[in-house]
C-alpha cells in the first residue's frame, strides 16, 4: 500500500522528465545565429522546449491540452497506474521475473497492452521492475493513441507517501496523440530521479542525452529536438504562496523552425514559480548562438518576460522586447 501511495503521489507531482538512455552524447555546439529576425522563434522554442517536459506535470485536471506537452501529461497518468498494473500481474500468478501481458480497453474504443516484469515477484512497484505499454488506436478524451512507454523503475526507498526516494527511466517510443485539432509525439528515453521529504519538500533532477518531439497544427508540423538536456526542480514550503517551486535548465534545442539549426541555452538565475502559477515570475536564461551571439529571457513577472539581444557576442545587449509568457510557452 505504502508504494502504491509513492507512486501515485509521484505521478502527481512529477515535474521533470528528461531522459537518460544510457551512455553519453557529445556536447552540441550552436550552428544558429541569433538576430532580430529570428530571435522570438528562438525564445519560442528554448522556453517551450526547456519547460514542456516540467509543464505536462502542472496541467489543471480535465483541462484541454492542444500542445505537445499532451504527451507528458498522458504518460504521467499511465505512471499514476503502474501500481495496479503490478496488482492485477500478480492476481495473475505471474512467477518473479516472468513477463505477463494483459489487454486493456480503452475509455471510447482500442486498447492498450500491458507487459509487466515484476523482479521480485511482490505485485508491487519495486527496484528492478519493468512495464511496456503498447497503444492500438487506444481513444481517450485526448485523442487517439498509438506508440509505446517503457517504464523501468531503477530504485525505490520509502518511510512514507511524502518521504522517499525514486529513480525511474521513462522511454517514448514513437508515442502518438492524434486529436481533431493536432497531433503530438514523442521520442526518447527520459530518466527522473526524485527524492522527496514533505508534502511541498522535494527536489527532482533529470538528465537527457536526447528527446524528440513533434506536433502538428493545421498541416504544419514543427520538430524540437533536446540533447544533453539536465533540468533540477525544488519546491519549497512558503509562507505566502504554501509553496514557491525553483527551475534550473541547461541544454541544447535543435528546432525545424529554424532549418534545423541548433542553440545552447542555460539559466544564470534560476526560473522561480510562486504556488500554483503556470508560469515563472523571476529567474533568466541565456541562449548561445552560433559566433557567440546570446538572447537573454527575463521573467519578469507571471505573465511577461523581456527579450535581450546581443547580435555580435560582445557583451552589449540591446533594448529589452516585453512578450507575454503564453506567447513562448
Amino acid at each position: 500500500m505504502k508504494k502504491t501511495a509513492i507512486i501515485l503521489a509521484m505521478a502527481g507531482l512529477l515535474t521533470a522528465c528528461g531522459g537518460g538512455g544510457g551512455g553519453s552524447a557529445s556536447a552540441p555546439t550552436a550552428t544558429a545565429t541569433l538576430s532580430g529576425a529570428n530571435q522570438t522563434t528562438v525564445a519560442q522554442d528554448t522556453a517551450a522546449s526547456s519547460f514542456m517536459p516540467m509543464q505536462g506535470a502542472q496541467m489543471v485536471a480535465g483541462a484541454a491540452i492542444t500542445d505537445e506537452s499532451v504527451v507528458f501529461a498522458l504518460a504521467r497518468e499511465q505512471m499514476g497506474k503502474l501500481s495496479d498494473y503490478m496488482a492485477q500481474a500478480k492476481a495473475n500468478s505471474m512467477m518473479g521475473g516472468a513477463v505477463a501481458s494483459t489487454t486493456v480497453t480503452c475509455p471510447t474504443s482500442g486498447s492498450l497492452t500491458v507487459s509487466v516484469t515484476d523482479a521480485d515477484g511482490s505485485g508491487t512497484v519495486s527496484a528492478g521492475d519493468s512495464l511496456n505499454i503498447s497503444f492500438s488506436s487506444c481513444v481517450v478524451p485526448s485523442g487517439s493513441l498509438t506508440g509505446t512507454l517503457d517504464f523501468a523503475v531503477n530504485s525505490l526507498s520509502a518511510t512514507s507517501a511524502t518521504n522517499y526516494t525514486m529513480g525511474m527511466t521513462l522511454t517514448f517510443g514513437a508515442f502518438t496523440v492524434n486529436a481533431p485539432q493536432f497531433t503530438a509525439s514523442a521520442n526518447g528515453s527520459l530518466s527522473i530521479n526524485l527524492t522527496k521529504t514533505a508534502t511541498y519538500a522535494w527536489t527532482e533532477t533529470v538528465s537527457s542525452p536526447s528527446l524528440t518531439v513533434s506536433g502538428t497544427y493545421m498541416g504544419v508540423t514543427r520538430t524540437r529536438t533536446l540533447a544533453n538536456y539536465s533540468a533540477t526542480a525544488t519546491r519549497v514550503p512558503d509562507a505566502t504562496y504554501t509553496y514557491t517551486t525553483s527551475y534550473i535548465l541547461s541544454g541544447a534545442v535543435t528546432s525545424t523552425a529554424l532549418n534545423n539549426q541548433t542553440f545552447l541555452f542555460a539559466t544564470n538565475t534560476a526560473f522561480v514559480k510562486h504556488g500554483i502559477d503556470y508560469y515563472p515570475g523571476m529567474g533568466q536564461m541565456v541562449i548561445t548562438g552560433a559566433n557567440s551571439s546570446k538572447l537573454r529571457v527575463t521573467a519578469i513577472s507571471n505573465t511577461q518576460a523581456t527579450l535581450e539581444l546581443d547580435a555580435t557576442g560582445g557583451g552589449t545587449y540591446g533594448a529589452p522586447t516585453t512578450v507575454n509568457w503564453s506567447d513562448l510557452i
